[in-house]
């Protein structure tokens, strides 16, 4: 399916850090998971909740409820996602130390786990424009419009990926590279 397409980007990012160099893909990881966590608490009830409202409004073809609807979801997942990136930006250093301060990970992969985590936190609003376009198109049925703008993105990432792997590159510019693609992807389903 097309949500599938799009959800293998990352994994294209931590094969490209398998190669990069020792204990690169653990740190990325550890940084993901901690980005991940308020947003599979938060953020991902918001659209699950939502999706068989919208869903019964739009096959009963009252536009303007639907419409009104998909607006107050929107705002509200874009308020808890601009909430969250905010707290993320405040306190996200300071939680990641407070966090690791307790392993034997050394302070330099900490800083590199912060670094990483930072990098993700400036994707936080385009993947959640992204998340909210796919559940649009299924909730319109719009299966092979969806399908194609999913593998036009994934083609995208490919080539990219393609360019970035036969050049001297480090991690971060990889993670700013997907940052990049996250926003235009957001930019061409609006």
């Amino acid at each position: 399916t097309s949500t599938s397409i799009i959800s293998l980007a990352p994994m294209f990012d931590k094969l490209i850090a398998f190669e990069i160099g020792e204990g690169i893909l653990s740190l990325y990881n550890y940084a993901e998971k901690i980005y991940i966590l308020p947003l599979s608490l938060v953020l991902v009830p918001v659209f699950s909740a939502n999706y068989p409202t919208l869903t019964r409004l739009w096959n009963s073809k009252n536009k303007v409820e639907y419409n009104s609807a998909v607006k107050r979801v929107i705002t509200a997942a874009l308020s808890i996602s601009s909430f969250i990136f905010l707290f993320f930006m405040i306190f996200g250093e300071p939680t990641i130390n407070f966090l690791f301060d307790f392993t034997e990970i050394d302070k330099f992969n900490i800083k590199q786990i912060v670094t990483f985590f930072n990098i993700l936190v400036l994707g936080l609003i385009p993947n959640v424009i992204i998340i909210w376009f796919i559940n649009v198109f299924l909730i319109r049925k719009l299966y092979k419009q969806l399908f194609l703008i999913s593998t036009f993105m994934f083609l995208i990432k490919i080539t990219y990926l393609l360019i970035i792997t036969n050049q001297s590159i480090n991690f971060e510019d990889i993670l700013i590279y997907n940052l990049i693609w996250l926003s235009v992807s957001a930019l061409a389903l609006f």
